[in-house]
């Protein structure tokens, strides 16, 4: 039997993860900060924070947060280098190290987290909106508006990064503005200065380290694939970088 029929044929490529070309690169700084805002600002960032305190200071609690997020971004910056300079994705990129064969190992892991957040941040999002329809109708359905999210989140990713960068150019900087006049409104209820949060003492138990790996813990996994991103980002000299 000839022994190259018999063995499997393997494709190296595929249309969903060659290298960009310059009319594929749409995303501008702007669009690149506003993915990050989007990572950045999430609840879950201020549900660890909340499981801070009383042990660390609010101030603690917020530097602790601007450290874990630099150094986030720092990552972010080294690996989206890749994306950005050869436009491919991180599929790809991990076969230097793995091989073709091996690269679907750490693929997988990735893919089992991503799958656990988007079930967490579903699940939260409709139990938010979920709320604020009971408040404002009086009516309930939280497994509803789990289907719905879900389903938005899935039909954005079928249309690939350009989509989730387009809908986070937009989203970002509405998280921005909800999130001021949240605090807003929490400094006017209970009639406080962020002043006079910062100075309130913590109680110790908790290590300044940890709350820093607390913070960094919500979007460290996008450090792996933040070229997904980067390679669809505008150059200022696409011939040489594509």
């Amino acid at each position: 039997m000839d022994e190259t029929k018999a063995r499997p044929k393997l494709s190296l490529k595929g249309k969903d993860i060659m290298p960009t070309l310059p009319e594929d690169r749409v995303m501008t700084n702007w669009g690149m900060l506003c993915c990050w805002w989007g990572m950045a600002i999430q609840l879950v960032l201020f549900i660890a924070g909340a499981q801070m305190y009383p042990a660390l200071s609010p101030g603690m609690i917020v530097v602790a947060a601007i450290i874990g997020n630099v150094i986030v971004a720092f990552l972010l910056t080294l690996n989206g280098d890749i994306g950005f300079r050869y436009g491919i994705t991180y599929s790809v990129y991990i076969r230097a190290a793995f091989g073709y064969i091996g690269a679907h190992v750490p693929s997988l892991i990735r893919a089992l987290s991503a799958i656990f957040w988007f079930g967490y941040q579903t699940w939260f999002c409709a139990y938010a909106m979920d709320n604020i329809m009971f408040i404002l109708t009086g009516y309930s359905n939280e497994w509803l508006l789990i289907i719905i999210f879900a389903v938005l989140q899935i039909w954005n990713m079928m249309h690939g990064s350009k989509a989730v960068a387009l809908f986070e150019k937009y989203a970002a900087p509405l998280l921005m503005v909800v999130g001021v006049y949240i605090l807003y409104l929490v400094l006017s209820e209970y009639h406080t200065t962020p002043g006079e949060i910062l100075a309130i003492k913590g109680e110790g138990g908790i290590s300044f380290g940890y709350c820093i790996c607390a913070m960094m813990g919500h979007f460290m996994t996008m450090t792996l694939n933040i070229m997904e991103f980067t390679r669809i980002m505008k150059s200022p000299d696409p011939f040489k970088n594509s």
